[in-house]
């Protein structure tokens, strides 16, 4: 009975210091973060035991943790033994077979894995590509499926749009038309590949599953511009009905500092600010848990404004866009990397720069110099913008 008493009163002590030292606003958060216990990798893992398909809203592209924890997912031996299967947005389709080459060539000589994976980062995107993540997930995955069996190696299926051709380069006008052309419905085009290369996976492969990453909006389970293409995600949902789910990673939010009425300007003026005002952020720091998942719906999570897309009138809840929520790492421990060794050679610059000179003027994008894009390519690495005034924004939660 003394024993029961002591217990209780621990529980009491407890409870009121909780109330007393947390902000009003973060007590239901907390609260409901105390009762989980699934980290983001088995969360995302647990996802492929009631769907097939498994969308990542990536966070910014050049964001580094986040691939490791994509790569900590992947090498699972679930993964590997039941889904297998990975879709990204970034890399042209009409790289697809130079991509799954690569990641599954054994080679003996490190030098000439390097070499082979340099070249194909060059081509990888026509107009280029400098986020660093992509490039060494590509190396890991090479690495992975050379110790693993051919019926559990790891397929990866690059969805981007087709590259030019040597007619839609051959002038300003034809690549224009190109340009303008498959742009304007980039997502249907990136949704089509997907379908066209899963459904042939659902016919013939022994592991039906895939994880599908995506950046931002492409996520998203429903469409918020008018008479616009669906997102990836929302044409995934209408196409595989409740075979699919949707997680959003935490990251940051867009905020408008001026709200343009002309919609070409709409994406221009913005930076990005903790999402919920830094409410969310706060809340895993005061439960110390820097990995975890769980489903929206149910949650506080859930219910609060969708406030991470400011670019379209919308009345959403979390839960009415996203299946589920991953939190990996605080944002103070992100980071972002550009650039890759040696991307720029001797070799390569003439072929570079006439490349991006081209592109440029023919889309009115401003000048190019080498000089530009060698600093552009030289590996950098570097918090996120605004990174004092993020963390100020998190900890006014926490009287800090």
């Amino acid at each position: 009975m003394k024993k029961q008493l002591i217990i209780c009163c621990l529980i009491l002590t407890n409870t009121f210091a909780f109330s007393q030292d947390t902000n009003p606003e973060l007590v239901k958060y907390v609260s409901f973060l105390e009762t989980q216990n699934t980290s983001a990798k088995d969360y995302i893992i647990n996802l492929w035991k009631k769907y097939d398909i498994v969308i990542l809203c990536e966070r910014n592209h050049g964001e580094m943790t986040q691939y490791d924890l994509i790569y900590d997912v992947v090498s699972s031996d679930y993964f590997k033994k039941n889904v297998g299967n990975i879709f990204t947005e970034i890399g042209s389709i009409s790289k697809q077979q130079d991509v799954l080459d690569f990641t599954k060539t054994h080679f003996a000589d490190s030098k000439e894995r390097e070499k082979q994976l340099l070249n194909l980062y060059r081509k990888i995107q026509w107009n280029g590509w400098s986020a660093a993540n992509f490039y060494y997930f590509i190396d890991k995955i090479n690495t992975l499926n050379s110790s693993l069996p051919a019926d559990q190696k790891i397929n990866l299926f690059v969805s981007d749009v087709k590259g030019p051709s040597k007619e839609n380069l051959s002038r300003k006008e034809n690549f224009l038309n190109y340009f303008n052309g498959i742009y304007r419905h980039r997502d249907r085009e990136m949704a089509q590949n997907i379908i066209h290369v899963y459904d042939s996976i659902k016919l013939k492969s022994s592991r039906k599953k895939s994880l599908v990453i995506m950046n931002s909006r492409h996520a998203f389970s429903k469409t918020f511009f008018e008479n616009n293409d669906k997102n990836v995600g929302h044409k995934l949902f209408d196409t595989y009905k409740s075979s699919v789910a949707n997680v959003y990673l935490n990251s940051l939010a867009p905020t408008l500092k001026v709200i343009e009425s002309d919609k070409n300007e709409v994406y221009k003026d913005y930076v990005h600010r903790p999402v919920q005002s830094g409410k969310w952020d706060a809340s895993f720091e005061i439960v110390n848990n820097e990995s975890l998942g769980f489903d929206f719906k149910n949650s506080p999570f859930g219910n609060d404004f969708f406030d991470i897309f400011p670019y379209a009138k919308q009345n959403y809840n979390y839960q009415d866009i996203f299946t589920g929520f991953v939190f990996y790492l605080p944002l103070k421990r992100h980071y972002e990397a550009w650039g890759i060794p040696n991307y720029i050679d001797d070799d390569f610059i003439d072929e570079f720069y006439n490349q991006q000179k081209f592109f440029s003027e023919a889309t009115g994008n401003g000048e190019v110099t080498i000089e530009n894009l060698k600093e552009e390519y030289n590996y950098s690495e570097s918090k996120y913008d605004d990174q004092d005034i993020i963390i100020e924004q998190v900890n006014k939660w926490l009287n800090k």
